[in-house]
């Protein structure tokens, strides 16, 4: 799960940097760093999203 700021941007990247600690030695800053980036708009005009727990609502 991703918590995105509550203000709206034209021009905003997020950024995911992924440490991955699976191979010897395991040592600071990591043997492999993974970086992936994404462009984005954020508009705060949406409904808000459901609760974690929500189940698919109710049924015909």
């Amino acid at each position: 799960m991703v918590t995105l700021p509550d203000v709206e941007c034209d021009n905003c990247t997020l950024q995911v940097i992924q440490v991955m600690f699976d191979k010897p030695p395991q040592t600071s800053p990591g043997n492999d760093l993974y970086y992936q980036c994404a462009d984005l708009v954020l508009r705060g005009d949406g409904p808000p999203p459901p609760p974690v727990d929500a189940g698919p609502g109710p049924g015909p």
